[in-house]
């Protein structure tokens, strides 16, 4: 486990959010839709995972939970060019 890792680990155990990734969340449907998933960060250059983050550990605030099981890990095939890239980011 890195240092990041473990520090967002202990921030959230604190229950002071610090940091976040998109590639390592999960959430629910019924919790993307209470704060708007996305909305009103599209043009947000830096931190709209971050943003998310917060909003739903403001609404849901004892339902952010750090898990640590490899089994609960998702993989998900690479793009097949640059282009399919940068889609994803826009869908």
């Amino acid at each position: 486990m890195d240092i990041l890792t473990a520090g967002s680990i202990a921030a959230l155990n604190l229950r002071f959010p610090s940091i976040c990734n998109a590639a390592n969340m999960i959430f629910t449907k019924i919790a993307f839709r209470a704060v708007k998933g996305y909305d009103g960060l599209y043009n947000t250059n830096r931190g709209a995972d971050l943003f998310l983050y917060y909003r739903i550990y403001k609404k849901f605030l004892y339902g952010i939970h750090y898990i640590k099981d490899l089994e609960a890990t998702v993989y998900s095939d690479p793009t097949d060019n640059f282009l399919e890239l940068l889609k994803q980011g826009r869908s």
